[in-house]
């Protein structure tokens, strides 16, 4: 019995998280997406900026292949969750708050 109380509370769990998911206008990203997103969010300092090398050095993404890493980069920017500083070199970017379907962006 106390095996489907776990099940329900994961369950529940995972509602939640869709929700917020979706509330935040990251449930169209693919899992790996939303894993380097996260690694960049956890990564960045008080003005969101964050190096390529501080989102690899993130646990979530120690077995994410180099060639995955890239191609979630590349789509984040296009997406504009990630941009590129103005002149910065290729390795910096700044984390772009999502805010839900909208598409409009919150500073952190």
């Amino acid at each position: 019995m106390k095996s489907f109380d776990n099940i329900t509370r994961i369950q529940v769990l995972n509602d939640l998280l869709e929700q917020e998911l979706h509330d935040l206008g990251l449930s169209d990203l693919t899992p790996s997406q939303r894993d380097v997103y996260f690694a960049a969010w956890m990564g960045s300092n008080a003005q969101g900026e964050v190096t390529s090398v501080a989102m690899r050095s993130h646990r979530g993404l120690a077995r994410m292949p180099t060639a995955t890493f890239h191609r979630c980069l590349k789509a984040l920017v296009d997406l504009n969750f990630l941009s590129r500083p103005y002149g910065s070199k290729a390795k910096k970017f700044i984390v772009n708050v999502s805010s839900g379907k909208s598409g409009n962006r919150l500073s952190q």
